[in-house]
């Protein structure tokens, strides 16, 4: 039997675990018979280890329930997966990077003589504004720069990605993965949510699914429906996720007089239930990778504004709106659809996406080929 080590800096409910458990349990993964283990530096969720034992995976995290500095991870982690692949006999690596210092675990699977050290970039760009940009920039520069070589496949959720890991050297697209037909619409979800929430039915909601930080920028998204609210639209927003910006956000909307009408919730497993209670999402993120919920709000026929810092690859359904951040809140408000699709309509949209690129089966044949092609049999 083969044997793949996931690595993955922090485990949550985000889109790297959600490609990670998608890829796992895919029809073509399941159907070779690999074994797989999760190497996490830090983690904030489980709710997907009772997932995980049921494929017969493991997942091991260096500092369960805990958010360390980057220093004190470096000093733990690195020597942690380096005794773990001495211990355990990987045929290979998987590599979920968002930076160049990931490529330290593909040179550390290197020197321990895993065969098949494949990265795998999520990430496009540093929220440079954040007080530690330029020190994440150095890293990323001399992690690039010392373990550029260790992996044997390259690949990339876009072309930014890959280029921002990656540089010049050759590599593959391999977009995330979701299983549509998860995030169809469904009006039970829409009025479990809404009647829970005490959201009328004739109430434009709109929100976002993901992490409350700075790279997705959530004070702008703030902004943007303080603005809705003044030009008249009896609205409410929803931001279910956790992170550090939390109590920020509620701050910043009392301060703009919208804090009654905002409704911030924990991370949820569940996120389809609420892209089906939603009218539209709003990602004006600073950076992304890729942006999973953009793609599932689609699958769940939303409207999606968001910013160009996402690729331009998200566009699927015709239903996705790219503006710059720097057009400012007010037009990104005069530009939200204020007219709901009609649920019939929505029901449909994940049609659209079943079978293509996106579709988590699909990508999954693409991951387990560059497995096959560098000499990882059944």
């Amino acid at each position: 039997m083969k044997r793949i080590l996931f690595w993955v800096e922090g485990w949550g409910s985000g889109g790297i675990e959600s490609f990670v458990m998608s890829l796992v349990g895919s029809c073509v993964f399941r159907s070779l018979g690999w074994a797989f283990d999760i190497f996490c530096v830090c983690d904030w969720d489980n709710a997907k280890d009772d997932a995980i034992k049921q494929l017969d995976g493991a997942r091991i995290a260096v500092f369960p329930g805990e958010k360390p500095g980057l220093i004190k991870k470096v000093k733990k982690a690195v020597p942690s997966f380096a005794r773990l692949l001495k211990s355990n006999p990987y045929d290979a690596v998987y590599i979920n990077a968002t930076n160049g210092l990931c490529l330290i675990y593909a040179q550390l699977a290197k020197i321990a003589g895993v065969p098949i050290r494949v990265v795998h970039s999520h990430n496009s760009d540093f929220d440079n504004a954040s007080s530690h940009g330029r020190t994440k920039s150095l890293i990323h520069f001399l992690g690039k720069l010392l373990f550029s070589s260790a992996p044997t496949s390259r690949i990339a959720v876009s072309e930014e990605a890959g280029r921002f890991l990656f540089g010049t050297r050759d590599f593959d697209l391999v977009p995330n993965g979701i299983d549509a037909s998860r995030f169809k619409f469904s009006e039970s979800y829409r009025m479990e949510i809404r009647t829970k929430l005490q959201v009328p039915d004739d109430c434009y909601l709109v929100g976002n699914v993901g992490r409350v930080d700075r790279r997705k920028n959530p004070l702008f998204a703030i902004e943007v429906f303080s603005d809705l609210l003044e030009s008249g639209v009896a609205a409410r927003c929803l931001l279910v996720g956790d992170g550090d910006l939390k109590n920020e956000v509620l701050d910043y909307a009392e301060k703009l007089g919208c804090l009654e009408s905002l409704t911030v919730l924990p991370a949820t497993s569940e996120p389809e239930k609420y892209y089906s209670a939603l009218d539209a999402l709003i990602m004006p993120s600073v950076t992304e990778g890729f942006g999973l919920a953009a793609l599932e709000a689609q699958c769940s026929g939303l409207p999606v504004l968001m910013s160009d810092a996402l690729p331009s690859e998200l566009c699927v359904s015709g239903q996705a709106i790219r503006l710059p951040i720097s057009v400012g809140h007010s037009k990104w408000a005069s530009a939200l659809p204020k007219n709901p699709n009609e649920n019939q309509l929505r029901s449909v949209a994940y049609l659209s996406l079943e079978g293509t690129v996106f579709d988590f089966e699909e990508s999954s044949k693409s991951v387990v080929r560059h497995f096959a092609n560098a000499g990882l049999g059944g």
